[in-house]
């Protein structure tokens, strides 16, 4: 039982009210798929540094792995050269006494006879 002037009144106020909140609900959205756009960057960004990391991590084992048995076999062949010469040394010797005693036995023998 509304005057028809002040039913288009309220209809008027209505859409207006409708309109703000559509145009603020789209504003909203729109903000929104931005601070998404901008989480989703540092995100990825965030994930990418952990992949160089774990890349870099690798590296730095493989490198460390890689100095430990350069070492290691620097370490290896100085001794194995150092037991080389000393065996060497040692036949030489162990057969230059079984010369002498075998020199001493063959005078004794001889000694002996005598």
């Amino acid at each position: 039982l509304l005057h028809p002037s002040h039913r288009k009144e309220l209809d008027d106020m209505d859409d207006v009210i409708r309109n703000t909140q559509g145009r603020m609900e789209k504003a909203r959205a729109e903000q929104e798929a931005k601070e998404r756009v901008y989480f989703d960057q540092a995100e990825k960004l965030q994930k990418q540094v952990i992949v160089d990391r774990r890349i870099l991590a690798v590296s730095n084992i493989r490198r460390i792995r890689k100095e430990a048995l350069t070492k290691i076999r620097t370490s290896e062949s100085e001794w194995q050269g150092r037991a080389s010469r000393w065996l060497y040394t040692a036949k030489r010797k162990v057969e230059l006494k079984s010369r002498e005693d075998a020199e001493a036995a063959a005078a004794k023998r001889r000694k002996k006879r005598r």
